[in-house]
This record gives C-alpha cells, structure tokens and sequence, in this order.
C-alpha cells in the first residue's frame, strides 16, 4: 500500500484536490448538516430570579456583606445600568465599582462604595 499523491485517484476521489473549490465544498458541506440537524432545544437555565416585586435593602452594606438585600441592591444598579457583574448576592468589588458610579451620577450623596441608608434611600429601595 502506498500513500496518496495529490492527482491520485482511490474509489474515485482524487486526493490532494486544493483550491478554493475545496473550501467552497466543505462549506457547503458543514451548511447542509447544519440545516438538516434536529433543533435543539437549550437546556433549562437555574437562577436565582426575584419575583417580580418591589425589593428591598434595610442594611447598611459594605464589601463582604452578602444576602438578599445585596442581591436586590446588584438588581438596582443592573436594571440602572451601572452594574455587570453576577447577582449573587454577595458585595464585591464589581458591586463597589457599581454603588461608586451610582453615587457620582446623584449628587450630594457621598463617593463612599457602601450601601448606605442615603444611597438605598436615592435608589428606591430602602425599608
């Protein structure tokens, strides 16, 4: 047995074929499988979501806090568009970075990153 050359023919498929027809073929190929394969659903995603009501903070949160009032706190400043990082419910510095931003855009508050009573209070979400 020998190897294949490029112009050589084995059961009818010539080896060593280059080109753009080559790539053109193989696209069309990939194209065909991909339109002809079962949809797949996506798998079922878990999440801690809070209902659809008001939420609210009664603490004073500082970096390290975690709990339910750090998560509605992330959800604020998500939904306000200050705030990227994951709602887990835990303070860290993304949530810092988030509250910082948060009270530089609502004067007089305090550039202090905390949770603090006046900047629950200017977001809405104090108890």
């Amino acid at each position: 047995m020998g190897t294949a050359r490029s112009g050589d023919r084995k059961n009818g498929v010539e080896f060593g074929q280059t080109g753009p027809v080559r790539g053109f073929t193989r696209g069309i190929a990939i194209a065909s499988v991909l339109a002809l394969m079962p949809q797949v659903a996506p798998a079922p995603a878990n999440a801690d979501i809070p209902e659809l009501t008001r939420c609210v903070a009664d603490a004073e949160l500082l970096t390290g806090s975690t709990g339910p009032s750090v998560t509605c706190l992330q959800w604020t400043l998500m939904w306000k568009g200050l705030y990227r990082g994951l709602v887990n419910g835990v303070y860290d510095q993304a949530t810092f970075d988030a509250v910082i931003a948060f009270q530089q855009a609502n004067p007089p508050l305090t550039l202090t990153g905390h949770g603090g009573v006046q900047t629950l209070i200017a977001m809405g979400i104090y108890s």
